[in-house]
């Protein structure tokens, strides 16, 4: 199995620069068993996009990065590039021929961004017509075929956050970045789950908040789409986990608890950690459940571990201390 990758190389990123964001090199890296690394860098002019608006397709020996960027209009500009014929990007203009159905409810002005797309992450689907989706994790899915001679965009819409609509005495919460709250990713099926499937977790939490955030609980809900229609329908949820129910055995709070992350203060449990950045596993257990997430012991506290949740049995896998710098 090899993993591909596109790195984004910037010549000075430093606040007080004059450089624009357009000043990056961008490199396809290629890390596997089966050849020897290597790492090619994307022939210029390429058009100017954000990290969330490119997508990377393996193809074998070969490769297709491909940009999608909004104008505003129901149209988009699709730039496209495959490795076999490194000297040119290929630019369209696609439309999107299949809308998603809109949300099956009336949604509080605070949560307006509900009702547009705004990529915030691509996932590589494959195939002989090379699907890839453009992300809005809020709103919903964009799919093209962009190994096609003349690709669309379809739409797949995402579960409404229910908790987020309906809080505040039906006001609603503002929405915000999506990655704290949700992922994504496109699973392969395998011999125990021959069906191919996206996997949507979704990060439901409870606090108060007077001068910092204090959690008092939060749950994982994951969902998996089989169908990918407009349908809101093809979306199963597949399970509900209380913090507060999440076991640790005897070792792994051992060592939480010399680490730092758990404390007497925590009562020894995951509930109060402020935890963000829900992602399904991708590997070939993928259809066990299990999700991964980032804790730490108190709203932008400088120490973070990763969490490895198993969402079905309710278990804690395991942690690992994940970075000590905090962010901006």
């Amino acid at each position: 199995m090899e993993d591909i990758f596109l790195l984004r190389v910037a010549i000075d990123c430093r606040p007080e620069s004059d450089s624009s964001p357009d000043d990056a090199d961008y490199f396809v890296y290629r890390a596997g068993n089966q050849r020897s690394p290597w790492l090619s860098r994307l022939e210029r002019p390429h058009p100017f996009f954000h990290d969330d608006d490119v997508s990377l397709l393996s193809r074998d020996a070969n490769y297709t990065v491909a940009v999608l960027i909004a104008t505003g209009t129901p149209i988009y500009d699709l730039h496209i590039f495959h490795s076999e014929n490194p000297a040119n990007w290929i630019y369209r203009t696609v439309l999107v021929t299949e809308p998603q159905r809109m949300v099956p409810m009336v949604v509080p002005e605070k949560c307006s961004r509900l009702l547009f797309h705004e990529n915030s992450t691509v996932i590589s689907i494959g195939g002989g017509a090379g699907t890839m989706g453009w992300v809005d994790l809020w709103y919903g899915i964009l799919l093209c075929d962009v190994l096609r001679d003349e690709p669309t965009l379809r739409g797949v819409p995402l579960p409404v956050p229910l908790n987020m609509v309906s809080c505040n005495n039906g006001m609603g919460a503002e929405l915000g970045c999506t990655h704290p709250f949700r992922g994504i990713a496109f699973i392969k099926g395998g011999s125990g789950n021959p069906d191919d499937c996206l996997k949507l977790v979704h990060l439901e939490a409870t606090f108060t908040l007077v001068r910092s955030y204090k959690v008092h609980d939060w749950a994982v809900v994951t969902y998996t789409n089989t169908a990918m229609t407009s349908s809101f329908q093809d979306w199963r949820m597949d399970c509900r986990i209380q913090a507060s129910d999440i076991i640790i055995d005897d070792k792994i709070k051992s060592e939480l608890l010399q680490s730092g992350l758990l404390g007497p203060g925590s009562g020894q449990t995951l509930q109060n950690l402020f935890v963000s950045h829900p992602t399904p596993d991708i590997s070939a257990a993928a259809h066990e459940g299990v999700v991964y997430l980032i804790a730490r012991k108190k709203y932008r506290h400088p120490q973070a571990w990763v969490l490895a949740v198993d969402t079905r049995n309710k278990t804690l896998l395991g942690a690992a201390e994940f970075g000590t710098e905090r962010q901006p």
